[in-house]
């Protein structure tokens, strides 16, 4: 499948870039694609959208944490926005109020839909929020994710189909694979992975996107024995590799 990015937007939010206590990187790159190159046929949205990665403890050049998302979006309207605390919940910044983001307590999620699994996601980007909100570090999401009565648990968390990216101030990191009644975890602490829209809770390997960074990220280690936000922003974001197809015009305005 061949797309054509006619826009490129990355939002670096400051208060990610290790100013929280404990120190964590948080990263956005909005890749706004061509509406009709992301249907099948007119009728179909190709399973092709958002990547992304985690790097924790040992492996990170200053042992602060890295979360990066490459968002590939018909939406061309992206903002940061500060939500205030109110009723016991954290004050948070998050794109659009609803995806990735980082709240006081230096929690940062993000998420990929993932398709395969049961639900249409509608409500992923609540489900981000509700994160944001209510917990400051990796453990207490998943344990929350297990309590069924939680505000992310199987109970209350809504019609969700995703792949949750999310790192902590103590440089710890997880990915947490959510349906409407089913959560699994693939812990990333003092080590890296990637995610794209593809399930791995079976052993799968994540789909050619999430295979892809991941080697691009052993490159990164393998030569330099650590992994830096610039780095992952340099090499990963802007990775291009299996997208042009040859077939039409390939481009990023201002690269």
């Amino acid at each position: 499948m061949n797309k054509k990015i006619f826009g490129i937007f990355v939002c670096v939010l400051f208060i990610g870039i290790g100013i929280l206590p404990g120190g964590s990187s948080l990263f956005e790159n909005k890749k706004t694609l061509n509406f009709y190159n992301l249907l099948d046929n007119g009728n179909k949205l190709i399973n092709e959208e958002c990547t992304s990665v985690i790097v924790t403890g040992s492996f990170c050049k200053d042992g602060r944490a890295i979360l990066l998302k490459n968002r590939d979006t018909i939406d061309e309207y992206n903002r940061p926005y500060y939500v205030k605390p109110g009723n016991g919940y954290y004050n948070f910044t998050a794109i659009n109020k609803l995806w990735m983001g980082m709240n006081e307590r230096g929690l940062a999620v993000m998420n990929t839909a993932m398709y395969p699994l049961s639900g249409t996601g509608v409500d992923n980007g609540i489900f981000n929020e509700k994160i944001l909100k209510n917990y400051e570090n990796v453990e207490e999401v998943w344990h929350a994710l297990k309590d069924k009565n939680s505000p992310v648990g199987k109970y209350n968390r809504g019609d969700v189909s995703t792949c949750i990216g999310v790192i902590d101030r103590f440089s710890n990191g997880a990915y947490f694979e959510v349906s409407r009644s089913t959560e699994y975890v693939f812990w990333v602490n003092n080590s890296f992975r990637g995610a794209a829209n593809d399930w791995r809770r079976s052993g799968g390997d994540g789909g050619l996107r999430c295979v892809r960074v991941e080697k691009l990220l052993d490159d990164i280690y393998t030569n330099k024995g650590e992994i830096s936000w610039q780095d992952v922003i340099q090499i990963i974001s802007r990775d291009v590799n299996g997208k042009d197809k040859k077939s039409k015009c390939f481009s990023i305005q201002g690269e």
